[in-house]
Formats: structure tokens, C-alpha cells, sequence
């Protein structure tokens, strides 16, 4: 497994929570990225109730029942739950994604540029070349930074296997 206490930032320069580390000779970029919402472990809102439906409105633009979608009618706290946590993903508080884990090789280049900047007219480009991926969908933006952590681990450990083989058959060839 990849070394563990990687640093998660997420700011107005990482506007989605990102992470970087060295291993095996290989840089490893881990990020979380949206994903498309998927209501449906939790129930769908519509206009038509099915049992253990939760009134959600009364306005004619908007569906009026939330039918949950593991009802049980000796357990309604149930229901009421992914009905908040579903008002939560419509009211954007959270969303799905997924931990992607590129191993890349960085490239550090001159790139002239008409003289401005390095002496001779040249300054440092980096071109990423990315060997090895790996990734998970379907995680909620909210779960703890621990989760995404192990599960960039995990991930980490594919990526860099692929990126090992992708290298020895660059070499190879």
C-alpha cells in the first residue's frame, strides 16, 4: 500500500479537493471528481405516492411526494433520512464523484518565448506524461477525509502498477 498522511487541499487554487505525493519514482495526483447525481439508492421525488411516501410540496412546479426507495413501514426514520439526504443533494450540499489516481511522470522542458522571462528568451514548461490510472465512482463529497485518503491509497497502487508495466513496454519498444 502507498505511504499513508497524504494532505487533501482544496481552495480557490483546488476548487475540488486534490492531492500529491512521490512514490516509486512516480509523481501521484489523486482528485475527487463530480460525477453525475444518482437519486435512485435513495428514492425519487414524484408526483404519484407509493407507501411510505413523505409529502415534500405543494407547489405545482415541483414533485409533491418523495417515495423512498427501501421503505419500511416499522423503521419511517428510515425514510425520513434519505429524504434529507436527498433534499441535501438537491439543494446541492453535497454531490457524487470519484477518487481519480493519475501516476505521471513530470517533464520539465525550455519553451522559447520571445525573449521574455530566462535569459535567452526561454522558460520552464512542465508537460505532465500520465502512465497509470485508477479510479472509483460513486463516493459523496461529503464522506470524511480518511475515506478519500485510504481509497487514494488503494487506488495508488494500481496506478502505479499500470504505470510500471505502460513504462516497461515504452522502453521495450
Amino acid at each position: 500500500m502507498a505511504q499513508q498522511g497524504i494532505k487533501w487541499l482544496h481552495d480557490s487554487e483546488h476548487p475540488t479537493p486534490t492531492a500529491e505525493w512521490k512514490q516509486d519514482g512516480f509523481t501521484l495526483r489523486a482528485t475527487f471528481a463530480p460525477d453525475d447525481e444518482n437519486l435512485g439508492y435513495l428514492g425519487t421525488f414524484s408526483n404519484d405516492p407509493e407507501p411510505g411516501a413523505i409529502h415534500h410540496s405543494d407547489d405545482p412546479r415541483c414533485c409533491e411526494w418523495f417515495n423512498p426507495a427501501n421503505h419500511d413501514p416499522d423503521h419511517p426514520e428510515n425514510a425520513q433520512a434519505d429524504y434529507e439526504r436527498a433534499l441535501g443533494l438537491e439543494n446541492e450540499d453535497w454531490h457524487y464523484g470519484g477518487i481519480v489516481v493519475k501516476a505521471v511522470k513530470p517533464m520539465d522542458n525550455l519553451k522559447f518565448n520571445g525573449g521574455i522571462g530566462l535569459p535567452g528568451g526561454y522558460e520552464k514548461m512542465r508537460d505532465d506524461i500520465i502512465l497509470g490510472s485508477a479510479a472509483l465512482w460513486g463516493i459523496e463529497s461529503d464522506s470524511e477525509k480518511r475515506f478519500f485518503t485510504e481509497t487514494a491509497m488503494e487506488l495508488a497502487d494500481e496506478a502505479l502498477d499500470e504505470a510500471k508495466q505502460t513504462l516497461a513496454e515504452l522502453i521495450a519498444s
